[in-house]
């Protein structure tokens, strides 16, 4: 098939079966690379048609379906624009959802054809740049999204919940001697100054488009202040012997989409040691009660995301049992 044996346009509502179709082959695939992750639901594909007809009512909803001449369906693209956070200077951005061409009707440009639409479609709505995830065994998918210029700036990391670990040998002592417990309405400050740490150490790597310091501190403060009387947040603090409060993790359950078997999820959002208490086990200590904490509250598992260039905290969560299973992308429109 070549570049121009297909319209790229709007799917109509009763297309919602044969899209679906294409969802599912996308779905196995995703299967065999990783069947902890991609662990969908007996009825997945009833679930992720019923939620892409809803999908289309959507002002900020973008879909694209690509018609051979025949009108047979052999790919689709899934994107949303939405506002972005406040932490960041941008208005707007846009996800990627789904990009799928039928195996064997790949290589001819369609793809392209498809993304251009969508990213087009971004822009239309307001949206000044784009994220997706790929997963990392994908590689031919994440070469085609870097020859559209979209650039690899995270990692999303992903660990079955059971056990929640223990501190490194070597520094027991000064782990055990530090204490953890439930942030409180009182800690705002502290976290919030911690954070900032984080924030700056972050503002260089690729992708990220924080507000001005001061803003970005304050819009956090804000946030944290209402999270830590949130059922199904984790918020807990880590204190030296002298009770100062040198880390913290944030952390939130969540019902899984019907599309998977699992129950819930935990999403870690933050993870921090101020610089000169790292190193001794107090991380470790930190993620292991995170992770009882998001077992307590129903999850099933845990996901995370870490900047590519921020090594040295990837490599402290694949000690806590975390690993790589999805690329996430970026690039400005």
């Amino acid at each position: 098939m070549t570049d121009s044996d297909c319209t790229i346009r709007p799917p109509v509502a009763d297309e919602a079966d044969a899209v679906a179709r294409l969802w599912s082959v996308m779905a196995e695939q995703h299967r065999a690379y990783d069947a902890d992750v991609w662990c969908w639901s007996q009825d997945a594909v009833r679930h992720w048609r019923k939620k892409f007809i809803e999908l289309l009512d959507g002002d900020d909803t973008i879909a694209r379906v690509a018609a051979d001449p025949d009108g047979e369906l052999v790919g689709y693209a899934l994107c949303k624009a939405k506002d972005s956070s406040p932490l960041y200077a941008t208005r707007r951005t846009g996800e990627v959802w789904d990009l799928l061409v039928q195996p064997g009707r790949r290589r001819g440009g369609v793809g392209r054809r498809l993304m251009a639409a969508a990213l087009e479609g971004l822009r239309r709505r307001g949206a000044e740049d784009a994220i997706l995830h790929v997963a990392l065994a994908n590689t031919g998918a994440e070469a085609f999204y870097e020859r559209l210029g979209m650039q690899a700036v995270m990692y999303r990391m992903y660990k079955r919940l059971a056990t929640g670990g223990s501190a490194p040998a070597r520094h027991a002592a000064q782990a055990a001697a530090a204490r953890i417990r439930p942030a409180r309405a009182e800690d705002t400050e502290p976290l919030s100054r911690l954070w900032g740490i984080l924030a700056e150490q972050a503002r260089s790597y690729p992708g990220r488009v924080w507000a001005d310091h001061d803003r970005v501190v304050a819009q956090w403060r804000t946030r944290v202040a209402k999270e830590v009387d949130q059922p199904d947040m984790v918020v807990l603090v880590i204190e030296a012997e002298n009770g100062r409060i040198v880390g913290f993790v944030e952390a939130q359950a969540e019902d899984s989409a019907p599309i998977f078997a699992t129950r819930r999820t935990g999403e870690v959002w933050n993870v921090v040691i101020h610089p000169d208490h790292r190193r001794r086990g107090l991380g470790t200590r930190l993620m292991a009660a995170a992770f009882v904490q998001l077992r307590e509250r129903g999850c099933d598992d845990a996901v995370l995301h870490v900047d590519i260039c921020n090594r040295a905290a990837g490599r402290f969560y694949e000690k806590a049992g975390m690993r790589r299973v999805m690329s996430r992308m970026y690039r400005k429109l």
